[in-house]
C-alpha cells in the first residue's frame, strides 16, 4: 500500500478499511476493520520501519449465518502472529508440513471438483490421526474439513475433543452449545471462551432456553453467575435477575429486581446485555399493572448514555434497545397525553438504525425476546399521516428511501398510493425520487473470455449486479437460483431487466472451472480489486440494483431483491397502476 496515503487518510482495499495509527523509528502500526450485517473483523498489524516486514498481528472476526436446518450459527476466529528473534523449538518433521498444507483452507488435496471429498478426507485422517491427534493445528484442520461435509461426522468428532485443544476457535462455541455436554466439559469451556464468544453464547443461545425455563439451562446459568470469575458473573447476572423476575408476579418484588438491574454498573449493561433484561422486566411490570413511567425514564437515560459513548463497542446494540425503550414508553402513555405520545414515537423512529452499519446482528435476538421491531419509522410516519400531516410524512418517507432505498421502497409506494393519486406514483417516482439517488460507480472490467465490458452497456435497463466468489459458501449455495434467474431473463426477450455478476478475490481459472463443473451460464466479470471498493461492498454475496438512469440501489444480505427489481421494472412500463 501507499505509505503516504495511509498517513493522510484511511484506505479501503477489498472492502477492508485500513487506518494509519503510528510511525516512528521503532514501529509502523496500522489498524484495519471490516463489517456487514452478518460478519465483523478487526485487527492491527505492526511493521518494521526499515524492512516493512510484519512484526506482529492480532485479529478477531465473527461470522453469523443460518444453516440448512434453520439454526443460527456463530463462528468466531482469533489469530495472533508474533515475530521472534530466534527459533528455539524442536526440529519439525517434514510430514508435519504436509499435514498442515494438505489440510489447509487453500488446499485441494481432499477436494474433488473444488468440493470436499469424503473418501479423500478419510484418507487424510487415517494418515495423520494417530500421530497428530494431540496437535492443535491438526485438530483445527480436521474439524474444519469435517464441517464442510455438512453431516454428523463433525459433531461426533467435536464431542470427543478436549476443550483446551480448540480454545480460541469457533469450534469451542459450537461445543459449548451441545445439549448433552458433560458437566466437566462445560465447566472447562466457559472460562476458555473469549468475551465475544461468552456474550454470544449467553445472549443468543442459553437465553432462549432460559425463556422456556428449561431445567438444565437454569442450572447452567446459576453455575455461570455464581461459580466462575467476575467476568462470567458480569456477563450472566442481568439474565439471572430476569429469571428471578419471571418467577414472581408480585409488583413490589418486580420493582426491587428492576432497581437491582438499574444499579448495575456499565459493564453489566454492555457485557451482560442488561438493557434487554431491564426492558423485559418493564414489560412484566406492565403485564401485572405495575408500570412506572419514572423507572422507564431511568432505563432510557441509562441506555442513552451507553449509546452516546462512541468508544462503546456495543453502542449500536444499545441504540436498538433505546429505540424500543422509547416505543414501549409510547405504548404505555395514557391516551390523554397525545403530544407526549407523538414525541416518544418520534424518538423511537429517530433511534432506529439508518443503515447496514447500525444494524447490529445481535439485536435480532433481542427482537425475538422483546417482540420489538427493527425500525419504527413507519409507525411514526403513519401517525403523522393520521393526524393530517401527510406532506410532512411524505418527505420523511422520501428521506428514509434515500437512506435505505431497497427496504423502504414498499413503504414509500404504499403511503403515496394511499394518500395521493395512485396513478401518478410512477411519474412522481421517476421524476422526483430517482434523480436524488447516488450514481452507480462506472467500471470497465474483463469477462472470463478476456473481453472488455463497460458499465455503460447497462443503459436503458434495470440491472442486478451480484458481487460473489467461488470461495464464498453463501455465494455458492445461492448460485443454482441465480443461474435459473438469469436463464429466465435471457429467455424473455421483452424483459427490461439485465443481470451481471462480478467475481471478487478470485481467479479466472477457478471461476471457469466452477461454472463448467456445475453447468452454470451466468455472465461473470473479473474484479479489478477496485470495483468492490467503489461500490462499498461490505460482505459477500452482495446485490446492487442499477436504474435505467444509472442510479444505485444497494440491498442488504437476505433481502428479496428479485421481487423489488421486478416491481420497479413494471413501474417504469406502467404495468403497476
Amino acid at each position: 500500500m501507499d505509505e503516504h496515503g495511509l498517513k493522510t487518510s484511511d484506505i479501503t482495499k477489498n472492502s477492508i478499511v485500513y487506518h494509519f495509527v503510528k510511525q516512528d523509528k521503532s514501529v509502523i502500526l496500522v489498524n484495519y476493520s471490516q463489517s456487514d450485517s452478518s460478519s465483523t473483523m478487526e485487527g492491527s498489524t505492526s511493521f518494521d520501519p526499515k524492512t516493512h516486514l510484519v512484526r506482529g498481528e492480532n485479529r478477531k472476526s465473527n461470522y453469523s449465518f443460518v444453516d440448512e436446518n434453520g439454526m443460527n450459527i456463530n463462528s468466531h476466529f482469533t489469530s495472533s502472529i508474533q515475530l521472534v528473534n530466534k527459533y528455539t523449538a524442536p526440529v519439525i518433521e517434514n510430514d508435519y508440513y504436509d499435514m498442515l498444507v494438505k489440510g489447509s483452507y487453500w488446499s485441494n488435496a481432499v477436494n474433488t471438483k473444488d468440493k470436499t471429498d469424503s473418501i479423500k478426507l478419510q484418507r487424510y485422517i487415517d494418515l495423520y490421526d494417530l500421530k497428530y491427534a494431540g496437535n492443535r493445528d491438526y485438530v483445527k484442520n480436521k474439524l474444519g474439513l469435517l464441517q464442510k461435509l455438512q453431516n454428523k461426522q463433525y459433531y461426533i468428532a467435536l464431542a470427543s475433543i478436549s476443550p483446551k485443544m480448540i480454545a480460541g476457535t469457533y469450534h469451542l462455541s459450537n461445543k459449548v452449545s451441545f445439549n448433552n455436554i458433560s458437566d466437566d466439559d462445560y465447566k472447562e469451556i466457559i472460562p476458555l471462551l473469549n468475551d465475544t464468544q461468552l456474550f454470544d453464547y449467553l445472549q443468543h443461545s442459553l437465553s432462549q432456553h432460559i425463556m422456556s425455563l428449561d431445567s438444565v439451562s437454569l442450572q447452567k446459568l446459576q453455575l455461570i453467575a455464581n461459580q466462575f470469575s467476575d467476568r462470567e458473573r458480569v456477563a450472566a447476572s442481568p439474565m439471572y435477575l430476569w429469571l428471578a423476575a419471571m418467577q414472581t408476579q408480585d409488583i413490589d418484588s418486580l420493582k426491587q429486581i428492576q432497581n437491582e438491574v438499574l444499579n448495575l454498573d456499565d459493564a453489566y449493561w454492555n457485557q451482560g446485555n442488561a438493557s434487554r433484561y431491564a426492558l423485559l422486566i418493564q414489560k412484566l411490570l406492565s403485564e401485572h399493572g405495575g408500570y412506572d413511567p419514572q423507572m422507564m425514564q431511568q432505563i432510557i437515560d441509562k441506555i442513552g448514555t451507553l449509546y452516546e459513548d462512541e468508544s462503546n463497542k456495543k453502542r449500536f446494540l444499545q441504540k436498538a434497545h433505546l429505540a424500543y425503550a422509547y416505543y414501549l414508553a409510547y405504548q404505555m402513555t395514557p391516551v390523554d397525553q397525545e403530544d407526549r405520545a407523538v414525541l416518544l414515537l418520534e424518538k423511537a423512529a429517530y433511534y432506529s438504525p439508518k443503515n447496514g452499519t447500525e444494524r447490529e446482528y445481535g439485536s435480532f435476538y433481542d427482537r425475538v425476546f422483546l417482540k420489538s421491531k427493527e425500525n419504527y419509522n413507519e409507525d411514526y410516519l403513519a401517525l403523522l399521516s393520521k393526524k393530517g400531516k401527510k406532506d410532512i410524512a411524505l418527505q420523511s418517507y422520501i428521506q428514509e428511501f434515500l437512506n435505505n432505498p431497497a427496504s423502504s421502497f414498499k413503504s414509500l409506494s404504499t403511503f403515496y398510493r394511499e394518500n395521493y393519486d395512485e396513478n401518478s406514483f410512477s411519474n412522481f417516482f421517476k421524476k422526483e425520487i430517482v434523480p436524488k439517488l447516488a450514481d452507480a460507480p462506472p467500471f470497465l472490467l474483463k469477462d472470463i473470455q478476456d473481453n472488455d465490458f463497460s458499465s455503460a452497456q447497462f443503459s436503458e435497463k434495470w440491472t442486478v449486479i451480484d458481487f460473489w466468489g467461488t470461495w464464498c459458501g453463501p455465494c455458492v449455495a445461492e448460485m443454482p437460483k441465480l443461474n435459473k434467474y438469469y436463464l429466465a431473463l435471457k429467455e424473455d426477450k421483452m424483459s427490461k431487466i439485465d443481470f451481471m455478476s462480478i467475481a471478487c478475490n478470485d481467479t479466472k481459472e477457478k471461476v471457469q472451472r466452477f461454472l463448467s463443473n456445475n453447468n452454470y451460464e451466468i455472465p461473470v466479470l473479473m474484479s479489478d480489486s477496485q470495483v468492490e471498493q467503489n461500490y462499498k461492498v461490505r460482505g459477500y454475496p452482495s446485490k446492487y440494483i442499477i436504474t435505467p438512469e444509472g442510479k444505485l440501489i444497494p440491498t442488504e444480505f437476505g433481502f428479496d431483491w428479485e421481487s423489488l427489481v421486478s416491481e420497479l421494472s413494471k413501474l417504469y412500463t406502467n404495468e403497476i397502476s
